[in-house]
């Protein structure tokens, strides 16, 4: 019984959660969506390309471990940067050396603030089962007025 008893306490108490993540376009606009690693390396898997209105991309990678959670680019998982594109146009940069997760002053260095696709607290859970978390980004009129702000437009 005790064999059994530590067995359930070992396993039952930290389990292995996967995450799951979705970007999703709600803007009229197209979006391309690149996240480099360390080193300029484009991840495929993370970056979407042509995503029209209501559309959306489920990342390829889907993050596993005891205790996981927030969002995909982080920089322990080897994000260096988004940039967003948006109709082929204008373009918004996000640097992980600007995201000081820290301070919440900090985050006014990149267009999209705290509420930014690179902070964790930016991406909605939008269900769970047992040890599955599922989370969207969604890009919003909001996310592209701020993207031609942050280029120089006018906007009323």
């Amino acid at each position: 019984m005790p064999v059994v008893s530590l067995i359930l306490i070992i396993t039952g108490c930290d389990p292995e959660v996967c995450n799951y993540y979705k970007i999703s376009n709600k803007t009229t606009a197209v979006i391309d969506v690149l996240v480099y690693e360390n080193g300029g390396h484009l991840r495929v898997g993370h970056s979407a390309t042509g995503l029209k209105k209501d559309e959306s991309y489920d990342l390829a990678e889907v993050f596993c471990g005891r205790g996981t959670g927030g969002g995909p680019f982080q920089s322990k998982n080897k994000t260096d940067s988004i940039v967003i594109i948006i109709n082929d146009t204008i373009k918004v940069s996000i640097l992980d050396s600007e995201m000081n997760r820290w301070s919440m002053e900090d985050l006014s260095n990149n267009a999209f603030g705290n509420n930014s696709p690179m902070l964790p607290e930016a991406w909605t859970e939008v269900k769970s089962k047992k040890d599955n978390y599922y989370y969207e980004y969604e890009f919003t009129e909001w996310h592209y007025q701020k993207a031609l702000e942050a280029n120089g437009y006018a906007v009323e």
